[in-house]
Formats: structure tokens, sequence, C-alpha cells
């Protein structure tokens, strides 16, 4: 039970794909609100649903990933809110547009049709007497002078993160990881030939995260402090790994074993990762997959 525990509530770097550093595992409560996105899409199913009508009770999280996920195709402008539905020809709504202004709005429901009617939106304004709020009254006013509605067209919701412009769950949770850094050794590690035990050993290493002194003081466990190999010097795992004078001479004893030539852990090097990347370079790109491998079976 503890280790179901630990994947539902894995909310760190564990949730990030393998390719930008991470282990992939599936974070159910971002999962759950990217699926919980499907409803307010099929609201707007041109197709009569028979629990349209019923209260649209949503996450705070779900409207916001909907809302940044969505654009309205303006028609007939009788199903886009005008307030809040992302319908601007600049893209966005006046909502985050102008929020200041939002607030001292008592019907944000109004469809875009009946809002540009008559200019009724200016009558859901009420007082609305801070500068801000006048001068966010003035760029909506200067905006809605050149929508133009098309009769008889309905509108259309537009999904951003696919090509074809439809809903997917899979293009919803990608959006968490749009700003994510390519992890450099990611290829190194999971296209090897080594065991998964192994693989996952190592990405432990690269992000320094390995249950030696440093790591062990941190969660409050007992810990000597001092390397288990050279006996000598304070450890983290940049000092067992590349720095440690038992750690090179190993990698001395490979290198002259195989008489192959590769760069071995020196102390300029500023960690695991740093050295590897280096190592392999002098390594023949047709041997350099079996060079992570060993390197990965040798940590």
């Amino acid at each position: 039970m503890r280790s179901v525990e630990v994947i539902v509530f894995c909310l760190g770097r564990e949730c990030v794909y393998r390719r930008s550093g991470g282990l992939g595992i599936l974070n159910l409560k971002w999962f759950g609100s990217d699926l919980h996105c499907r409803w307010p899409w099929l609201r707007w199913d041109p197709e009569e649903i028979p629990w349209r009508m019923l209260p649209n009770d949503q996450e705070g999280e779900v409207t916001a990933i909907f809302s940044a996920a969505t654009s309205v195709c303006l028609g007939d402008g009788e199903r886009a809110k005008f307030w809040t539905d992302n319908w601007l020809p600049e893209g966005g709504s006046i909502a985050t547009m102008s929020p200041s202004l939002l607030s001292f709005v008592k019907k944000p429901s109004r469809t875009v049709r009946d809002a540009l009617q008559n200019r009724s939106w200016v009558r859901d304004i009420s007082r609305g007497d801070s500068v801000l709020a006048i001068a966010q009254y003035l760029t909506v006013w200067d905006i809605t002078q050149n929508i133009l509605l098309t009769p008889g067209v309905p509108d259309h919701l537009q999904w951003k993160l696919n090509e074809d412009h439809l809903f997917s769950v899979k293009s919803a949770y990608n959006m968490f990881f749009l700003a994510s850094v390519r992890f450099a050794c990611y290829k190194l590690i999971w296209k090897s030939k080594a065991p998964p035990r192994c693989k996952f050993f190592m990405w432990l290493v690269v992000h320094r995260r390995f249950l030696i002194a440093d790591n062990l003081e941190r969660r409050g466990w007992p810990s000597n402090g001092y390397c288990p190999l050279c006996l000598v010097t304070p450890v983290d795992c940049t000092h067992v790994f590349v720095h440690c004078r038992f750690t090179q001479q190993v990698w001395l004893l490979f290198r002259d074993w195989t008489r192959t030539d590769f760069q071995v852990p020196e102390d300029r090097f500023s960690n695991t990762e740093d050295w590897w990347l280096q190592a392999r370079k002098l390594v023949p790109k047709p041997m350099r997959r079996n060079f992570d491998t060993i390197s990965i079976l040798i940590h």
C-alpha cells in the first residue's frame, strides 16, 4: 500500500517525462484534471446532449486548464460568453485582459450576441469608478467596435494544443511539461542495454539523489559523514562517483584492462553528468551505447 501512495502523491521530478529528466510516472492528480476537461469540451458539441443543462460545477484547476487550451471561433455569438470565453480576435478573454473591469461586472454569463446587441455589455457594469477599470472599459469599447457576427453559423471551440484542434487528454497532460528542458543523459541512461534497476540507480546518481551521507543527513538518518571507499573525505554523490581516489583507480584499471581511450573521472569534473558527457566524446560513435551500458554497470 505504501508503494501505491508514493506513486499517487508523487508530484516532483519523478512525474516529469524521462526525456526531461524524470521517471515518467503518471501524475494522477494532473491526469484526473485533464480527464475532467472533456466535460466542458462536450458541452460545445453541436448535438443536443441531455446533461448539457445541468449545473457546470468545475474545479478551479479544470477551468484554468480548459481556458488556457481553448479558443472560440465566433459565428453567430450565441454560445460564446462575452466576459469569460476566449473569443477575442487576438486570443484570450476579456476576463484575462481586463480583470479590474470584470470585478465590477454583475452578469458575466451574457453571450457575445446579447452583449453586442445595443451594447448591452455596458449595462453589466456596476460603478467601475477606478482609473484602471475605466482604462480597460475604453479598451473593450474599441475592440467591440469591429466585431462582426455571422448569423446562422454557430460558434465553435478549438483546442489549441493539437493541429486538428480537437480535444485529447494526452495533449492536455503534455501542457504541464511545455517548459521542460531536455535531460542531457536521457538517451545515455534509458537507451542503454543495462537492466532496469541499474538504469534507475544511475538516474539517482546523476540527479545526486543516491542515499549517501549528505542525503541521509538531510532526512535525519544516521551517517558517519565520510566516504565508505576512501574513509577520509566528507562524502556526497559527486565525491563517491567522480572525485574519490578509489573510484578513479577503478576506472583506470578498467581502461587499462579494456585497452580503450576515454576520460576517467577527475577532480576537475563538477558532477557525474559532466564527466560522463565528456568521457563518451572520445569513444567512437558505434561504441557509445556499449560505453554507456558499461558506465552504468560499473556505477
